[in-house]
């Protein structure tokens, strides 16, 4: 009749412990009898959360025992003891008992229940319905989801109840990362494995930054809010040497239409179209207007222009300030605007102090002369080496039409 060994109690134990069920109390210390007819068996239930790998100690058989699991084994001669090793422990199990039967050559052995593995080691509540997959009251880290093909060595699909989840594609073995999702205290999102083509058939919205980190062959349209105030848009950047143009804007024969060097110069194939930057404007107070464009307003380079349309100032001065100054030399070439007798002129200021004007009075080839005045009238031009912040518009008695360029530090 069947024999049921000593119970082993798992409660406790850590991974990498060992231990032994006896079989010397059906045996004896010679071990399990050479039998001429049939053979023994000896049915384990691992009744908790340990993953055992098992060998009998004789004849050296040796296999894997799950958390949970049930089957059969068959000591031959010699055999006293099956000896195991915990590979790993599964979270809050709600037994951890191994079971052991004995059944001598001969015997017979009824068929494994049909309850098959049991569900300790899984712990807290699991339940499948058609719709769902719950799995509540467990420790952070327990696994949901465990796909593993037999030609592969980790899962393909994989998830556990902190959030952290992977998919992975396998061609004979091998398996590729399409998506993997990674909690903790610094949670990504990871898109495909590097040399995988992940293709956006839709739209794609990016809220806050987004980085490229390789050469885009197929044009991309980039929506980008700034994270915060006074951050940039869209950043392009490379290592020294790596990248030719880090930004390049091409036609649909992949031709450069306009491009940014490693050298931080601005190329353009064709004609460059420039808006008119900062536009202030000014009514004149006997009638007209005068608007100051200022499309370039760099450190380096500053250029504006004024112009006048039908504007006169009369009888107390009006002044229209620069946005962004003139620090240093500028030079300013008027138009055909209003000059002669009863005309006011155009003068100019640094901070509320009228500056002094070279006007060029003579031409030569060894060089002209220049006349220092405060007031530049039409078809002129002048340079000042101080710096301007402010113009000043003289009551005059004709009203000008016409356009003044501004440009320089």
């Amino acid at each position: 009749m069947p024999a049921t060994l000593p119970t082993v109690n798992l409660t406790g134990s850590t991974v990498g412990q060992s231990g032994t069920i006896s079989l010397t109390p059906i045996a004896g210390q010679a071990g399990i009898s050479y039998a001429t007819f049939g053979q023994a068996t000896l049915r384990l239930h691992n009744e908790s959360a340990c993953g055992l790998q098992c060998m009998l100690d004789a004849s050296g058989q040796s296999f894997y025992l799950p958390a949970g699991g049930w089957l059969d084994c068959y000591p031959t001669g010699g055999d006293n003891a099956l000896n195991f090793t915990i590979l790993y422990i599964l979270n809050n199990p709600g037994v951890s008992l191994v079971l052991a039967t004995y059944y001598a050559p001969g015997e017979t052995v009824p068929a494994m229940p049909i309850l098959g593995n049991s569900p300790v080691g899984v712990g807290g509540t699991v339940s499948t319905s058609f719709t769902e997959l719950t799995n509540t009251g467990n420790a952070p880290g327990n696994p949901i989801i465990n796909v593993q093909p037999n030609d592969a060595t980790s899962p393909t699909w994989f998830a556990d109840n902190s959030g952290n989840f992977t998919i992975s594609g396998d061609n004979a073995g091998i398996l590729t990362q399409l998506l993997r999702l990674i909690a903790g205290a610094s949670p990504e999102v990871l898109l495909a494995a590097s040399g995988v083509l992940t293709q956006i058939n839709g739209s794609m919205r990016v809220l806050q930054a987004m980085a490229v980190g390789t050469t885009v062959n197929n044009a991309i349209s980039l929506f980008v809010r700034p994270m915060g105030t006074n951050e940039p848009a869209l950043v392009v950047a490379g290592l020294s040497g790596q990248i030719t143009n880090p930004l390049e804007i091409q036609d649909n024969t992949f031709t450069n239409q306009f491009w940014i060097d490693a050298n931080g110069d601005t190329n353009a194939l064709n004609s460059v179209n420039i808006g008119t930057g900062s536009v202030t404007t000014l009514t004149g107070s006997a009638g007209g207007t005068a608007t100051l464009y200022q499309p370039f307003a760099g450190s380096g380079y500053k250029k504006c222009l004024l112009y006048l349309n039908n504007f006169r100032t009369q009888i107390t001065a009006q002044f229209l300030p620069i946005p962004v100054p003139f620090a240093t030399n500028v030079f300013i070439t008027s138009g055909d605007i209003a000059s002669g007798v009863g005309v006011g002129g155009l003068s100019f200021e640094l901070s509320n102090s009228l500056r002094t004007l070279e006007i060029p009075t003579t031409f030569a080839v060894g060089g002209g002369n220049l006349n220092a005045e405060t007031v530049l009238f039409g078809m002129s031009f002048a340079t000042c080496a101080s710096g301007i912040d402010m113009i000043v518009f003289n009551p005059s008695g004709t009203a000008s039409t016409g356009l003044v360029i501004m440009e320089g530090i």
